[in-house]
């Protein structure tokens, strides 16, 4: 696990601080206690079964049973490893539950993993060093000679060895087991993630999360009662009035209906850094949605809900904020038509369109569309065949045009969102595309590429909004623009904020005539709230978003990843990790680290804390209901 640990290091060179090496040594030695646990758990089978007679260590045929399950063992761990290097660079964490769900499976994953990967080398990597670790472990063992023993010495070394694999399973002697926080002992957020042991932290998090029951444990912070009356004070603004008490059930009053149309794209992977409307001091790559942003609603604090996809996609169609566990459009209870952006514009006569330029069965984008609303689904095989793409899906000039197809020939008011895919691994753009799309400089090799993907769609957007600005539908249509999250850039702190940043746009120049720029946090949650608010919504709506157009609007924003949760309310950020640590800090600006902490003692930390208990409770059972 040693061995393995020094990869890691060496994997990510770049956030070593060569002036401390010191303290990377610490981390070895703090990740001891971890790996004991990890190898414990390993050796369990064979302390189990060692000490028996007659078909225990003495037979021949356990000892050869032994030596293969030796090989396996250092076949998988070093597979996992490599795996666990991978997802860190991708997501700046190790393998937890996020590598648990079903995308692992698609074609798409795999076709992923061959492309960015060096696999030929990974699966030679893994060959020799298990075949090595192999070799030297069966010499040294059949040196040993063979004893018999006598049943009293057996069942003393039985006894010894179940003390020490105890306490090795624990930890230690301590009052609780050890757990993951165990290796949060430096102000450097790498050494600390060097501590840890992949597969321990895999493993707590599927046991922990993946069980409802433990979820409702962990989430159950008051009476529901109580945590309900707390929140729906968080999200109820003037104009609307709660139509049951034991819901987040509301009406919008006497509200004027209209019936635009409304295109809402989802934008892959969008950095809020790298959007000038969203960030004014950064590297600026989208200059048509900065006009869009300057001439329509502009929100330039927004917080994505999670790290993956299928998170931002939950919380943008359901106006319901990540829960522990898998996302939304994962969990079972998305089979029971829960309410989202199709389902309640199709109650008043939309026809509801969902778009996605790659495989739809991806992270159950597919089942759950046309189970909550959406009367139409476009993936790619609804494309020409040799319709130019990346192993993620056709090119987001191709999408555009298909969604200018339907906009041109619909009779009835239009419901149309796009996800879009070019902004993703493996960050290419279309080949004609290339001398007018600009390099864009950047001292990651991996943000750059990003950088141009990011103009590309943003390019494609532009020429999609002039195109068609004199078309009939264009005047009377809401454009929405927003990411589904956003990419792993900053290490400053454990899940670092400012990864979450991302652009929110509302554009509709007939209907938006007043621009206007919002402050004040906002997370994808409020795009439905705020869209019903526009159009005069006039049927009751079970969400759990906020209009950010009130005027008193204060918005609060959710982020979970794994089982770390952010908080986002006014100019502070709350952490808390289940059944680890909590933090309160005070920022001037995201971008302004590091953060003020705050004491655990004042009013502030505690009312905070309040607000987000009660909202996270009251999101979970109320959904699970």
């Amino acid at each position: 696990m040693g061995f393995w640990r020094v990869i890691f290091l060496f994997s990510n060179l770049p956030q070593l601080q060569f002036n401390d090496i010191p303290i990377y040594f610490k981390s070895f030695y703090v990740a001891l206690r971890l790996d004991a646990v990890v190898a414990s758990y390993l050796c369990l089978p064979v302390f189990l079964t060692i000490f028996l007679p007659y078909i225990g260590w003495v037979s021949k045929i356990y000892r050869n049973l032994f030596f293969l399950f030796i090989g396996i063992i250092a076949t998988l761990y070093s597979f996992l490893s490599i795996a666990d290097i991978e997802f860190y660079k991708e997501l700046g964490t190790h393998l937890n539950i996020l590598s648990w769900q079903p995308n692992v499976l698609s074609r798409e994953f795999w076709q992923f993993v061959w492309v960015e990967n060096p696999v030929i080398y990974y699966l030679f990597s893994i060959t020799t060093i298990s075949y090595l670790w192999y070799k030297l472990l069966t010499k040294i063992i059949r040196k040993q000679k063979q004893q018999s023993g006598s049943f009293f010495r057996s069942i003393s070394f039985f006894i010894i060895g179940f003390l020490l694999i105890g306490t090795f399973i624990r930890g230690g002697w301590q009052q609780r087991p050890i757990d993951w926080g165990h290796a949060i002992f430096s102000d450097n957020p790498f050494v600390n993630q060097t501590a840890l042991n992949p597969l321990f932290n895999l493993g707590r998090s599927v046991i922990q999360l993946n069980s409802e029951k433990n979820i409702a444990k962990l989430v159950k912070y008051m009476d529901n009662s109580s945590a309900l009356l707390m929140t729906q004070k968080t999200i109820k603004t003037p104009g609307e009035i709660f139509t049951d008490s034991s819901s987040f059930k509301r009406k919008i009053i006497k509200s004027h209906v209209i019936k635009p149309n409304i295109v809402l794209v989802v934008l892959e992977s969008f950095l809020g850094k790298y959007c000038g409307s969203a960030n004014s001091g950064g590297i600026d790559v989208t200059p048509n949605l900065n006009h869009m942003a300057d001439n329509g609603i502009n929100c330039t604090r927004t917080i994505a809900s999670g790290k993956r996809s299928a998170y931002g996609l939950s919380t943008i169609l359901c106006s319901w904020p990540p829960l522990p566990g898998f996302p939304l459009i994962s969990q079972v209870e998305s089979q029971q038509e829960v309410e989202t952006v199709a389902s309640l514009l199709k109650d008043i006569g939309y026809s509801t369109w969902f778009m996605y330029g790659g495989d739809a069965d991806f992270d159950n984008m597919k089942g759950f569309v046309l189970a909550n609303g959406f009367d139409h689904l476009i993936e790619q095989n609804d494309f020409p065949k040799n319709t130019p793409g990346t192993m993620w899906g056709v090119f987001d000039e191709y999408l555009f045009d298909y969604a200018e197809s339907i906009l041109d020939t619909s009779q009835v008011p239009v419901l149309l969102t796009m996800f879009t895919t070019t902004n993703h691994q493996p960050w290419k753009i279309p080949k004609q595309m290339e001398k007018v799309i600009p390099h864009f400089l950047n001292k990651n090799k991996r943000i750059k590429k990003v950088m141009r993907t990011m103009a590309y769609t943003d390019y494609i957007i532009g020429e999609f909004i002039e195109d068609n600005r004199s078309e009939a539908w264009f005047q009377n249509t809401i454009f929405v623009f927003i990411s589904d999250h956003g990419i792993n850039e900053y290490s400053g702190m454990y899940e670092d904020p400012r990864n979450a940043h991302i652009p929110f746009i509302i554009y509709s120049p007939a209907i938006i005539t007043k621009s206007k720029k919002i402050n004040e946090v906002t997370s994808q949650i409020d795009v439905l709230p705020t869209l019903l608010h526009l159009i005069g919504y006039p049927k009751p709506f079970n969400l759990m978003g906020t209009n950010i157009l009130s005027d008193n609007y204060s918005g609060v924003a959710c982020r979970i990843v794994n089982d770390h949760c952010m908080w986002f309310e006014g100019d502070y950020l709350y952490t808390e990790t289940f059944n680890q640590n909590t933090e309160l800090f005070q920022y001037s600006g995201l971008y302004d680290y590091p953060y003020l902490p705050v004491p655990e003692e004042s009013e502030t930390y505690k009312s905070i804390q309040a607000s987000f208990h009660a909202y996270l409770q009251s999101a979970y059972f109320q959904f699970k209901k």
